[in-house]
């Protein structure tokens, strides 16, 4: 493989925490490559998918909302509630 292109940022790995971190890199407007072996973003999460294991822990027994960032960004957009 040839890059002609740079990049700020280059995250190996597509998975859960590969996505979240190069969706907080872009945010912060750094020029990001993702790169995955198997061509599909997400990984556990893509596979489970909510109510899967990344949204168990959301809330806590009272439904307070205890986890934020963009595991409920994607949990939010899903129910097409919030700001997602």
């Amino acid at each position: 493989m040839q890059a002609k292109d740079r990049y700020d940022v280059i995250v190996v790995g597509g998975g859960t925490s590969g996505v979240a971190a190069a969706i907080a890199s872009a945010r912060t407007g750094a020029k990001t490559l993702v790169i995955e072996r198997v061509g599909a973003l997400g990984g556990q999460m893509n596979v489970s998918g909510p109510p899967g294991f990344a949204y168990a822990n959301l809330y806590n027994e009272r439904l307070e909302r205890i986890i934020g960032g963009i595991i409920t960004e994607t949990h939010e957009q899903r129910l097409g509630v919030g700001d997602a």
